[in-house]
């Protein structure tokens, strides 16, 4: 008899889905960073930033707009400085460990959209980078393409898309996570073991 093989989880294609790029800031001079004439630009760029590759955390925000001004660290005073520009009507969500900014007029709660890794490097993520409801829908596209997924194996598949060669313990972590709370709002199922959508 024929052996009939488990679909296996591929990741997503990038030819056919929308590639994270980084936005492009010109370059500020850091010794008008603190500056007050400074203000204007700094809340442009952030809204530029998020509106271009929103949802995005924080730190990888900020981080941005400091490269942007030839600062290379971006310790507590630059955070705090940045988290006073943001534009109010910017949307953030709230995770265990970080906080999100979210594009004009996107809405958290309806988000089925994500990104994956091009050919450059700048496109590549780590799962720590990305939003809960972004990787659950990678999780659900992965699970339409392949049917089900052994947890272990849809974690490596999420980082994939990503752009992650290996999946370390933290990552797989993070996905699982999502894992955990789509079970819980009934988005997937698991059965022995295996992941899969209702």
């Amino acid at each position: 008899a024929d052996s009939v093989e488990e679909p296996t989880a591929q990741p997503a294609r990038p030819d056919v889905l929308p590639v994270y790029a980084p936005v492009s800031l010109p370059q500020g001079n850091p010794v008008d960073f603190y500056e007050a004439r400074a203000n204007p630009v700094l809340s442009d760029q952030l809204r530029r930033v998020v509106d271009g590759e929103g949802p995005l955390p924080e730190v990888l925000l900020f981080k941005r707009i400091a490269r942007a001004w030839r600062l290379e660290r971006t310790g507590s005073r630059i955070s705090e400085r940045l988290r006073r520009l943001v534009p109010a009507d910017i949307n953030r969500t709230r995770e265990v460990e970080a906080t999100f900014y979210w594009p004009t007029d996107a809405d958290p709660r309806a988000w089925q959209q994500f990104r994956v890794a091009g050919n450059q490097d700048e496109s590549r993520r780590h799962a720590s980078e990305v939003c809960a409801e972004e990787i659950s829908a990678v999780i659900k596209h992965v699970l339409h393409l392949a049917g089900s997924a052994p947890r272990s194996e849809l974690a490596k598949t999420v980082c994939k898309v990503f752009g992650m060669a290996r999946t370390p313990a933290e990552a797989e972590a993070r996905v699982n996570a999502v894992v955990d709370s789509m079970l819980q709002a009934g988005a997937v199922l698991e059965n022995e073991g295996y992941i899969r959508r209702p």
